[in-house]
């Protein structure tokens, strides 16, 4: 399983972790297997609106269409701009439930 826990940067993936994501391609183009079979969504942002979250949202799934990998759940949360804002919301709860499900 790959857990994809990410801000929000420009309706999408960080740099960084779109870095990463895109190391996967050389087991497509090396002609080995992946490993991974599962994939989970945790997201943050400082925006009010969930739609803003489409692209990622959108990426990921096409992430798990392409490798075939099952979607394990996804978790969207908005209105995530300073620290600590995280723990207004209840976001921990609902992560931590959904680890103890897999």
């Amino acid at each position: 399983m790959i857990v994809f826990a990410t801000p929000l940067y420009w309706y999408s993936f960080p740099a960084a972790l779109k870095a990463a994501i895109d190391k996967l391609y050389s087991f497509i183009i090396g002609g080995k297997e992946c490993p991974i079979q599962e994939a989970m969504l945790l997201a943050c942002g400082e925006v009010s609106e969930e739609h803003i979250f489409d692209g990622l949202r959108k990426s990921y799934e096409l992430i798990l269409k392409d490798r075939s990998w099952t979607d394990c759940g996804q978790l969207i949360v908005p209105n995530v701009n300073k620290k600590r804002d995280i723990l207004q919301t209840d976001f921990l709860e609902k992560a931590g439930k959904m680890g103890q499900a897999i």
